[in-house]
């Protein structure tokens, strides 16, 4: 049974962002009356049922013309279990916190500033901004910036810009806050690899001579297709207990179906 959740009026999730941008509405995340609205209208045109509802059957109509970073943050929020959550997809870490740690509390010291530096730069005025139009626009800016964009510059360097890609690389920043192998733990079990033993040497020759950034984007881009690599190559970040679930989330992403949290999810249904 697919994960995919219908969308309809009550719900506040990223992908409704993406739906509202489409159907020319203000983009806030909240399904109320307007969107609900719109949605009846757009249904009817597109001769589908009107009920309001937005399921798998209106989903699959216009996939192609909601803009991929809503489907990534629907997908990354859905993994992180806040369409769980009253309100949704505003009190996970997804976009408070680039993978300090608390799914669902305050945003902590990270690498983009203090709580206060993100409170100014993307318009945070307390705990009340949680749930709003403000915090919305205020936390998909924050994803885009500060979690998008440097795994689109990753994405660049390997070679592989694809959506799903490009999901993996935002979820691994969610996660663990990085990509690739970072002092003093390098890579040391090629087995991770599941490479030849002479392409294993290569790699093995690239961590020796390299920095493991380095080292990392050079063999992946030499012997690897980088999208399998991302799904395959178990995580160096966090507490061992969620390794598996991260890898799990890696293989969910790039194969384009699997579980995660015991939940089945197929990429197609989010248009990517």
């Amino acid at each position: 049974m697919a994960k995919f959740k219908v969308l309809k009026q009550g719900v506040h999730q990223p992908l409704v962002m993406g739906i509202q941008e489409v159907l020319g509405l203000e983009v806030d995340g909240f399904f109320g009356p307007m969107t609900d609205k719109a949605v009846r209208e757009w249904q009817e045109s597109e001769g589908l049922e009107v009920d309001g509802e937005f399921g798998l059957v209106s989903m699959a109509k216009m996939k192609d013309k909601i803009d991929y970073r809503y489907k990534i943050l629907q997908v990354i929020a859905e993994f992180e279990g806040a369409c769980t959550v009253k309100n949704g997809w505003a009190f996970t870490s997804v976009v408070a916190n680039d993978g300090a740690g608390t799914n669902y509390g305050v945003m902590q010291m990270n690498r983009y500033g203090s709580l206060q530096d993100v409170k100014k730069n993307y318009g945070c005025t307390g705990p009340a901004w949680f749930g709003t139009v403000a915090g919305s626009q205020g936390q998909f800016k924050y994803f885009c910036d500060c979690i998008l964009k440097p795994s689109i510059a990753i994405a660049k360097m390997i070679g592989d810009e694809s959506h799903r890609c490009l999901l993996v690389l935002c979820d691994a920043r969610v996660q663990g806050g990085g990509f690739y192998p970072s002092r003093p733990r390098p890579i040391t079990n090629w087995k991770d690899w599941k490479l030849t033993e002479e392409d294993r040497k290569t790699v093995e020759k690239n961590f020796k001579d390299l920095p493991p950034k380095e080292a990392y984007i050079k063999s992946i881009k030499e012997h690897c297709c980088p999208a399998r690599m991302f799904a395959e190559l178990y995580p160096r970040y966090g507490n061992p207990i969620f390794l598996d679930d991260q890898l799990s989330r890696r293989r969910t992403a790039i194969y384009g179906e699997g579980k995660v949290h015991d939940d089945y999810y197929n990429m197609e249904d989010y248009g990517l």
